[in-house]
């Protein structure tokens, strides 16, 4: 995985690490972490052998013009979700029906199929805090599978915005 490097942060009392990796390839314009003095945010990756470094950056209160708190549906995750399930049932199909397919692949490749699919559709619900500033939109979505858990992250960016007097909107109650 490529790292988010918090090392200019870790003394702040405030800190809440959102991301602790990116993605190669998804990481533009995410939102990593919340402090006291704002929000922190990735623009830019630092190339390492193997593998990518990314040095968050504060992007202060004074900057954001908005925030929006709300759920996301992952559609392109219940797109997988279901082709994975199709590839499942598909290697039941050939494998353990007609006799197509050999080896250990037939026996815990369904498995594997099936439960990874599922999970991806059944976590297609997630959170999402979305940042306006003037340097752009900052996002930050939750992990498949954990909406309920990262609710408490929400309430807080919510608080945070409050005391810091940013417009907020949010689908979290009190």
């Amino acid at each position: 995985m490529n790292p988010v490097l918090f090392d200019d942060y870790v003394d702040d009392e405030q800190l809440v690490v959102l991301s602790e990796d990116l993605g190669a390839y998804a990481w533009k314009h995410r939102l990593v972490g919340m402090v006291g003095e704002g929000f922190l945010c990735v623009d830019k990756r630092v190339r390492k052998i193997g593998s990518y470094q990314f040095h968050p950056k504060l992007l202060p209160h004074a900057e954001v013009q908005q925030v929006c708190i709300s759920r996301h549906f992952a559609w392109k995750g219940v797109l997988g979700g279901i082709l994975l399930v199709l590839f499942g049932v598909c290697i039941v199909l050939e494998g353990w029906i007609g006799d197509e397919i050999t080896g250990s692949f037939v026996v815990w490749g369904p498995f594997v199929c099936l439960l990874s699919g599922l999970a991806l559709i059944l976590g297609a619900v997630r959170n999402r805090i979305a940042v306006e500033s003037v340097r752009g939109t900052f996002a930050w979505i939750s992990p498949v599978l954990q909406y309920k858990q990262t609710l408490d992250i929400c309430r807080n960016a919510e608080a945070w915005c409050r005391q810091a007097r940013i417009p907020c909107t949010s689908h979290v109650d009190d």
